[in-house]
């Protein structure tokens, strides 16, 4: 079982996206021709009373000089902003997915899916969907469905039972039993103990071997410094007669 689905991912990079601006905001069209909505936002970061007060200290001005210089800006609380942006990711993904199926829209559906499982890789798999997201895939799906699969593989590969950490109860019952079945079905099967017992017999067996044509070996060569040492008392006995 494995949660690594290889889908194309259809996101247009922070690279390209930002090449069609240059201003501190971008604009984001949603819609086409007259059902077409804008939504302006800003991408400079947000900066917080404290950090503006650090840069007016001589100090405060240098980090923040190497700030614009490397593009990297530093935030309060920044794992937590992390986390939090991407379950918000998580979450409108997983409302698209469901919304794209309930359409028969295939194209926005698998596309939604490609980027669920990119956004995922993204994070190196150690931030999993929360209890949000797996609430609207559960309630939106049925039995069967590649995303639910997919929550669950995620969660047995990745995450197993500490995923849920303390909003267990947050989370579908039903979400829960099918993780608890994929870990049963991932544990090890019968016989394998004896599998494993018999290839660590063969595995001493070879060893031993080994240590015996080492020890062979070893006496060969005493055998051979011997017979070469007695040669050489014997060429000393025929210069002496000579």
């Amino acid at each position: 079982m494995t949660s690594a689905w290889f889908e194309e991912d259809t996101r247009v990079s922070e690279t390209l996206a930002y090449d069609f601006v240059n201003s501190p905001c971008i604009r984001v069209d949603v819609g086409t021709d007259t059902e077409m909505k804008s939504f302006t936002g800003s991408i400079l970061p947000v900066i917080s009373d404290s950090s503006a007060r650090e840069r007016d200290t001589e100090e405060g001005i240098e980090k923040y000089q190497q700030e614009e210089f490397d593009g990297e800006y530093g935030h309060e609380n920044e794992d937590i902003i992390t986390v939090n942006q991407a379950q918000d990711q998580f979450l409108a993904l997983s409302k698209l997915y469901v919304l794209a199926e309930q359409l028969l829209d295939g194209t926005t559906k698998n596309a939604a899916f490609a980027a669920l499982a990119a956004h995922a890789k993204d994070a190196d798999f150690t931030i999993l969907p929360n209890e949000a997201s797996v609430y609207v895939i559960y309630e939106g799906k049925t039995d069967g469905n590649k995303a639910r699969q997919w929550l669950i593989d995620l969660y047995v590969d990745h995450g197993g039972t500490r995923a849920f950490g303390s909003s267990e109860l947050g989370y579908q019952s039903e979400f829960i039993a099918d993780v608890a079945d994929g870990l049963l079905a991932t544990r090890i099967k019968p016989g394998f103990h004896e599998h494993l017992r018999d290839q660590l017999k063969f595995a001493e067996g070879m060893l031993q071997k080994d240590a015996d044509d080492l020890a062979g070996a070893k006496d060969s060569i005493r055998t051979r410094d011997y017979q070469i040492e007695q040669l050489q008392k014997e060429v000393k006995k025929l210069r002496r007669s000579t």
